[in-house]
């Protein structure tokens, strides 16, 4: 028997990001290459394995290749794995034999993986269909640059005679990962939760009116109602919360996002210059904490009524108030402190 490389110009890849592991602080990937299966006339010992990393770029200690599969990639309907194949464990001894391959990758890191195969039939390929090995691999998100663009090997056999593990060939050597996140409040993949994920959900489109999401735009669905709208703002700001360990939601008016609205947020939109501007296409960081592209008035309102103001938080040094908008701000702080006091 054998599984090896297919007769293609180019083998095809696919690689999809699976999940992320809070506890172990791991993210996981799958990826699947094409593959020719042959199956065995007596039981055999299926050998695969990959080899990662170079002499130029080696490994991260992070990295790890949990398991491996042999499955049928469907074009039409579900894929599946082919249960002949089942039960593979990791092998030293496979890793060893693909460390010394003509052709693996000096300075590379090798993982290998086995399991005994009894004969069998293949089922039917359609014309879409595709057998294909695949491997899950693990690292930590913070190795992310050190895996994507590394350099990748594939590899499998089996100890029948004339079938032993040898490299794939054809195929684009170089991982390329798509993105991942490890929230959903990580609109732009940068795995942190912050005022540049609000504006990316704030150039979608006029929140304030809404708009039914498309499945290109269902990641910004943060309230699963199947509609892009300022209460997707409202879940974004409770799942960062969450996502920095506070218990209450951010705040409208929360310019900086330090889990206060106090007088540095009210200074920080007013020095950007955007107060009752005209100006469309305002995000939070410039006072539109309601959503509708822009900073007037009624944000202001908003804020002072649901932000949970405290005059007395992040303080910083007044600038020069020479402008109106300083104006406006210390009445505003003035005016809102006496109600409070009022109350």
């Amino acid at each position: 028997m054998s599984i090896s490389s297919v007769e293609a110009p180019e083998i095809e890849i696919e690689i999809e990001f699976e999940d992320y592991n809070d506890v172990t602080n791991r993210v996981t990937y799958q990826i699947e290459i094409e593959s020719s299966v042959v199956p065995p006339t007596n039981t055999a010992v299926c050998q695969c394995g990959i080899s990662f990393g170079s002499e130029l770029v080696q490994a991260p200690e992070s990295f790890r290749v949990l398991n491996a599969i042999v499955g049928l990639r469907r074009g039409e309907g579900d894929d599946f794995d082919l249960d002949s194949f089942s039960g593979f464990e990791p092998d030293d001894d496979v890793a060893a034999t693909l460390a010394g391959l003509n052709g693996t990758n000096n300075g590379s890191t090798t993982f290998g993986f086995s399991t005994p195969v009894n004969p069998f039939n293949l089922p039917p390929l359609q014309a879409e269909d595709a057998f294909v090995l695949g491997f899950l691999i693990e690292f930590a998100p913070e190795d992310f640059a050190a895996v994507n663009g590394n350099q990748i090997q594939f590899a499998a056999g089996s100890n029948e005679p004339g079938h032993p593990i040898n490299l794939f060939q054809r195929y684009q050597p170089t991982l390329k990962l798509p993105p991942f996140r490890l929230d959903e409040c990580d609109l732009n993949y940068d795995l942190v939760c912050d005022v540049q994920d609000l504006d990316v959900l704030y150039s979608l489109g006029d929140l304030a009116r809404g708009f039914e999401r498309t499945d290109a735009t269902e990641v910004y669905d943060l309230n699963g109602d199947d509609r892009i709208d300022r209460r997707d703002v409202q879940e974004w700001l409770k799942k960062a919360a969450d996502f920095h360990g506070l218990d209450d939601a951010y705040a409208p008016g929360d310019v900086n996002l330090d889990g206060e609205f106090g007088t540095s947020d009210l200074i920080q939109v007013f020095v950007a210059g955007q107060y009752e501007s005209g100006n469309d296409g305002q995000t939070w960081a410039t006072g539109d904490w309601n959503a509708d592209g822009y900073f007037d008035s009624s944000d202001t309102l908003y804020a002072f009524q649901v932000g949970r103001f405290n005059p007395s938080a992040n303080i910083q040094p007044l600038p020069e108030p020479n402008t109106a908008p300083f104006t406006l701000l210390l009445v505003t702080l003035c005016g809102w402190t006496a109600i409070r006091h009022r109350k």
